[in-house]
């Protein structure tokens, strides 16, 4: 709906007063005939005195056009089209006569709020908004106030993706408004928000991770958007990889909180911490509205793929993953399944041997005896290839050098064509 480049607006070609009394006729339907000559009174009056040249000069195009824009109190009594066209020659005056960022936002953010407030024609409410979004210079500080104007009618409605909000966009968006950063803040905040109000909790999660990021550390607001941040990613089942939590900034701030140790020992992948720290801490959850059971099956997931990282290569007996996931045997492949399908490993299940040959497994943390496994893997690969190659060097020095048949064909012709007539002859 918002576009990325510099629009202009297009109108009809007209005089600036056939322009406005255009405007003025459409504001003025709906009222009675004899109340329309009064109405129209002031808007003629400021079209008295040209300059020498028999010209309006531009303060007094300027006079009256906030004469036009102090009449516009609602979209209007038009068809979608026409209240299109209002708006759009509306917007192309007040670009012309008014040319910088003070003055247009002086006289236009009324009219933003007129438009926002307006009922009905929700639809025409979201092209208009989108045409002044689009008409304004990509650094226009007024670019934000009409974006959060599109933000509220679209969350009004609970129809965000209207918007069709993409995360680079608006990171771009945000570098290039001249605007102060908490009102970027803000708006990172709001979008979270008419996410979360749609029940689009994924996206919600990373609009949260953005305004968290662009909070001052020291901030109160802080420190509460990245215990925000972390109860989200804790309750969704997609958020298995914590790695872009522990990269907030203002995690220091929360350092010793029980949410952060929380996420540590899902994290580490070991079910017994994860039974002490619910024991100590299972107050917080309800404060955080965290389930029991969906922790546990994160556990679970998290667990499983820590158990593979140290088995890539090899079988590991079903007993061993019941007992590091804290469940019966018989449930084993069930969990196996889950843990493939959410990408956290990759193996092969045999029934019979009762055995899980791990192909891959994701590390949700480096720790210094991953280091060490994973050298100690290399190493052992290193090895092996060398050995490869002996055995390939020692076949290369045994094979016995090929027939020369162009020095049999110089030296034994006569050989060869008896061979070949005694074929013939049978």
């Amino acid at each position: 709906m918002t576009s990325t480049a510099d629009s202009t607006i297009v109108v009809a070609e007209g005089t600036f007063e056939e322009h406005v009394r255009e405007l003025v006729n459409y504001l003025a339907r709906g009222l009675a005939e004899d109340a329309r000559p009064a109405y129209f009174r002031p808007f003629q009056e400021s079209f008295e005195g040209t300059d020498a040249e028999g010209e309006i000069g531009n303060d007094r195009k300027r006079k009256s056009l906030i004469l036009v824009l102090g009449a516009v109190k609602s979209l209007g009594e038009g068809t979608d089209r026409e209240i299109d066209g209002f708006f759009n020659l509306l917007y192309y005056r007040v670009f012309s006569l008014f040319t910088d960022d003070v003055t247009q936002k002086a006289q236009l953010t009324p009219l933003i709020h007129t438009i926002t407030n307006s009922p009905d024609h929700t639809a025409v409410k979201y092209r208009i908004l989108a045409n002044l979004f689009n008409g304004l210079p990509r650094t226009s500080p007024l670019r934000l106030q009409v974006y959060n104007a599109l933000l509220t009618v679209a969350s009004s409605q609970d129809d965000v993706e209207v918007l069709s909000i993409r995360k680079s966009e608006v990171e771009q968006w945000l570098q290039e408004w001249e605007v102060p950063q908490h009102e970027k803040s803000v708006l990172l905040k709001r979008i979270s928000e008419a996410f979360a109000k749609s029940n689009q909790l994924t996206k919600s999660y990373e609009y949260l991770q953005l305004y968290t990021k662009s909070l001052p550390l020291s901030s109160h607001e802080a420190t509460s958007a990245a215990l925000n941040t972390i109860a989200l990613a804790l309750r969704l089942p997609s958020i298995l990889d914590f790695d872009s939590v522990f990269h907030l900034e203002s995690i220091q701030s929360i350092k010793h909180h029980p949410l952060l140790s929380l996420v540590r020992t899902l994290v580490s992948g070991n079910f017994k911490d994860f039974k002490s720290w619910m024991s100590s801490h299972g107050d917080v959850l309800g404060h955080f509205k965290l389930e029991k059971a969906a922790l546990e099956h994160k556990m679970r997931l998290l667990a499983l793929a820590g158990l593979g990282t140290h088995h890539v290569g090899s079988l590991v007996p079903y007993a061993t993953i019941a007992s590091a996931l804290h469940i019966d045997v018989k449930d084993v492949e069930t969990w196996v399944i889950d843990g493939m399908r959410a990408n956290l490993i990759g193996g092969k299940l045999s029934q019979t041997s009762q055995t899980l040959h791990v192909t891959r497994a994701t590390y949700q943390a480096f720790k210094p005896t991953d280091w060490k496994y994973l050298q100690e893997r290399l190493i052992g690969w290193k090895t092996d290839l060398l050995g490869v190659l002996d055995v390939v060097t020692a076949a290369r020095q045994t094979k016995p050098a090929p027939h020369n048949h162009k020095n049999r064909a110089a030296n034994g012709g006569a050989s060869i064509e008896a061979d070949q007539a005694a074929a013939v002859a049978a």
